[in-house]
Protein backbone atom coordinates (compact mmCIF):
# COMPACT_ATOMS: atom_id res chain seq x y z
CA UNK A 1 0.00 0.00 0.00
CA UNK A 2 1.03 3.57 -0.62
CA UNK A 3 -0.60 6.93 0.55
CA UNK A 4 -1.15 9.39 -2.87
CA UNK A 5 -2.10 12.87 -1.64
CA UNK A 6 -4.83 14.46 -3.37
CA UNK A 7 -4.60 16.56 -5.79
CA UNK A 8 -7.12 19.55 -4.94
CA UNK A 9 -9.18 19.70 -7.64
CA UNK A 10 -11.59 22.19 -6.13
CA UNK A 11 -11.22 24.78 -3.42
CA UNK A 12 -11.50 22.88 -0.32
CA UNK A 13 -14.86 22.79 1.35
CA UNK A 14 -15.07 23.94 4.83
CA UNK A 15 -11.45 25.05 4.37
CA UNK A 16 -9.64 21.83 5.82
CA UNK A 17 -7.36 19.86 3.51
CA UNK A 18 -8.54 16.38 3.36
CA UNK A 19 -5.80 13.53 4.40
CA UNK A 20 -3.88 11.57 1.54
CA UNK A 21 -6.14 8.66 0.13
CA UNK A 22 -4.72 5.26 1.10
CA UNK A 23 -4.48 3.44 -2.62
CA UNK A 24 -3.90 -0.50 -2.66
CA UNK A 25 -1.88 -2.53 -5.32
CA UNK A 26 -3.79 -2.62 -8.58
CA UNK A 27 -4.46 -5.54 -10.59
CA UNK A 28 -0.62 -6.14 -12.34
CA UNK A 29 0.74 -5.69 -8.61
CA UNK A 30 -1.61 -8.19 -7.53
CA UNK A 31 -0.73 -10.42 -9.69
CA UNK A 32 3.13 -9.83 -9.25
CA UNK A 33 2.43 -10.79 -5.71
CA UNK A 34 0.47 -14.14 -6.61
CA UNK A 35 3.42 -15.43 -8.76
CA UNK A 36 6.22 -14.19 -6.26
CA UNK A 37 4.22 -16.57 -3.32
CA UNK A 38 3.74 -19.18 -5.93
CA UNK A 39 7.41 -19.51 -6.72
CA UNK A 40 8.27 -19.53 -2.86
CA UNK A 41 5.96 -22.22 -2.59
CA UNK A 42 7.83 -24.06 -5.30
CA UNK A 43 11.15 -22.85 -3.91
CA UNK A 44 10.17 -24.32 -0.35
CA UNK A 45 8.19 -27.86 -2.28
CA UNK A 46 11.49 -28.17 -4.63
CA UNK A 47 13.66 -27.91 -1.71
CA UNK A 48 11.51 -30.40 0.42
CA UNK A 49 12.00 -32.81 -2.75
CA UNK A 50 15.84 -32.05 -3.12
CA UNK A 51 15.79 -33.32 0.88
CA UNK A 52 14.03 -36.25 -0.47
CA UNK A 53 16.02 -36.59 -3.54
CA UNK A 54 19.20 -36.12 -1.13
CA UNK A 55 18.02 -38.86 1.77
CA UNK A 56 16.72 -41.12 -0.95
CA UNK A 57 20.51 -41.14 -2.70
CA UNK A 58 21.98 -41.57 0.62
CA UNK A 59 20.43 -44.97 1.52
CA UNK A 60 20.67 -45.93 -1.95
CA UNK A 61 24.68 -45.50 -1.71
CA UNK A 62 24.63 -47.32 1.91
CA UNK A 63 22.52 -49.94 0.46
CA UNK A 64 25.27 -50.36 -2.06
CA UNK A 65 28.05 -50.05 0.22
CA UNK A 66 26.44 -52.48 2.19
CA UNK A 67 25.80 -55.22 -0.49
CA UNK A 68 29.29 -54.99 -1.75
CA UNK A 69 30.40 -55.92 1.84
CA UNK A 70 27.95 -58.60 1.74
CA UNK A 71 29.50 -59.77 -1.65
CA UNK A 72 33.20 -59.60 -0.09
CA UNK A 73 32.19 -61.65 2.68
CA UNK A 74 30.32 -64.29 0.75
CA UNK A 75 33.16 -64.48 -1.87
CA UNK A 76 35.45 -64.67 0.97
CA UNK A 77 33.47 -67.51 2.45
CA UNK A 78 33.34 -69.28 -1.14
CA UNK A 79 36.94 -69.10 -1.25
CA UNK A 80 37.48 -71.16 1.82
CA UNK A 81 35.52 -73.41 1.21
CA UNK A 82 36.55 -74.06 -1.84
CA UNK A 83 40.26 -74.57 0.01
CA UNK A 84 38.70 -76.84 2.14
CA UNK A 85 36.94 -79.11 -0.85
CA UNK A 86 40.02 -79.08 -2.25
CA UNK A 87 41.95 -80.18 0.79
CA UNK A 88 39.16 -82.78 1.49
CA UNK A 89 39.83 -84.56 -2.07
CA UNK A 90 43.20 -84.30 -1.93
CA UNK A 91 42.76 -86.38 1.45
CA UNK A 92 40.47 -88.59 -0.23
CA UNK A 93 42.95 -89.17 -3.13
CA UNK A 94 45.92 -89.99 -0.24
CA UNK A 95 43.58 -92.06 1.46
CA UNK A 96 42.39 -94.10 -1.40
CA UNK A 97 46.16 -94.91 -2.36
CA UNK A 98 46.49 -95.93 1.21
CA UNK A 99 43.51 -98.48 1.23
CA UNK A 100 45.29 -99.35 -2.02
CA UNK A 101 48.58 -100.22 -0.16
CA UNK A 102 46.83 -101.98 2.96
CA UNK A 103 44.86 -104.20 -0.17
CA UNK A 104 47.89 -105.58 -1.37
CA UNK A 105 49.33 -106.00 1.47
CA UNK A 106 46.92 -108.32 2.74
CA UNK A 107 46.87 -109.88 -0.34
CA UNK A 108 50.75 -110.67 0.13
CA UNK A 109 50.01 -111.45 3.97
CA UNK A 110 47.44 -114.01 2.69
CA UNK A 111 49.10 -115.56 0.35
CA UNK A 112 52.47 -116.01 2.75
CA UNK A 113 49.77 -117.40 5.15
CA UNK A 114 48.43 -119.71 2.56
CA UNK A 115 52.14 -120.78 1.74
CA UNK A 116 53.03 -121.52 5.15
CA UNK A 117 49.62 -123.29 5.79
CA UNK A 118 50.59 -125.82 2.68
CA UNK A 119 51.57 -129.24 3.34
CA UNK A 120 55.40 -129.55 3.61
CA UNK A 121 55.17 -132.25 0.92
CA UNK A 122 53.82 -129.95 -1.67
CA UNK A 123 56.89 -127.51 -0.90
CA UNK A 124 59.52 -129.90 -0.68
CA UNK A 125 58.03 -131.88 -3.41
CA UNK A 126 60.50 -132.32 -6.48
CA UNK A 127 59.29 -133.77 -9.74
CA UNK A 128 60.79 -137.01 -11.67
CA UNK A 129 62.85 -136.41 -13.91
CA UNK A 130 61.75 -136.41 -17.22
CA UNK A 131 62.74 -135.95 -20.73
CA UNK A 132 62.36 -132.07 -21.16
CA UNK A 133 61.38 -132.26 -24.90
CA UNK A 134 58.39 -135.08 -24.89
CA UNK A 135 56.75 -133.85 -21.58
CA UNK A 136 54.70 -136.26 -19.62
CA UNK A 137 52.11 -137.35 -22.12
CA UNK A 138 50.32 -139.57 -19.58
CA UNK A 139 49.56 -136.28 -17.75
CA UNK A 140 48.87 -133.97 -20.19
CA UNK A 141 51.71 -131.45 -18.83
CA UNK A 142 53.28 -129.71 -22.40
CA UNK A 143 56.98 -130.28 -22.96
CA UNK A 144 59.13 -128.26 -20.98
CA UNK A 145 57.02 -127.41 -17.88
CA UNK A 146 57.09 -129.38 -14.97
CA UNK A 147 54.39 -131.70 -13.66
CA UNK A 148 52.79 -128.96 -11.33
CA UNK A 149 52.31 -127.00 -14.89
CA UNK A 150 50.72 -123.27 -13.92
CA UNK A 151 50.24 -123.52 -10.65
CA UNK A 152 54.11 -124.70 -9.48
CA UNK A 153 54.56 -121.80 -11.67
CA UNK A 154 52.61 -119.37 -10.10
CA UNK A 155 53.16 -120.64 -6.36
CA UNK A 156 56.55 -119.73 -7.44
CA UNK A 157 55.77 -116.31 -8.36
CA UNK A 158 53.49 -116.11 -4.81
CA UNK A 159 57.07 -117.18 -3.35
CA UNK A 160 58.98 -114.75 -5.18
CA UNK A 161 56.33 -112.10 -3.89
CA UNK A 162 55.64 -112.93 -0.45
CA UNK A 163 59.73 -112.38 0.40
CA UNK A 164 59.56 -109.06 -0.30
CA UNK A 165 58.03 -106.93 2.13
CA UNK A 166 55.08 -104.59 1.64
CA UNK A 167 54.44 -101.15 2.12
CA UNK A 168 53.52 -101.19 5.03
CA UNK A 169 56.45 -103.21 6.60
CA UNK A 170 58.46 -100.56 4.79
CA UNK A 171 56.90 -97.80 6.81
CA UNK A 172 56.84 -99.61 10.00
CA UNK A 173 60.11 -100.38 9.47
CA UNK A 174 61.60 -96.78 8.70
CA UNK A 175 59.77 -95.58 11.31
CA UNK A 176 61.14 -97.78 14.01
CA UNK A 177 63.76 -96.91 16.32
CA UNK A 178 66.85 -98.90 15.61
Amino acid sequence: MELIPRAPASAPRGGAVEAPRVVGPGRRERGYLARLENLEERLSGAAAEQRKVESELETSLRLERGCQRLIDRMEVSWTEDRKRLDLAHAQQKRLVLTLGALQRENELLRERLELAAAPLEQLTAVPAPESESHGDAAAGTPAGESPRGRRGRKAGKQSSRAARPGLLARLFRSSSPR
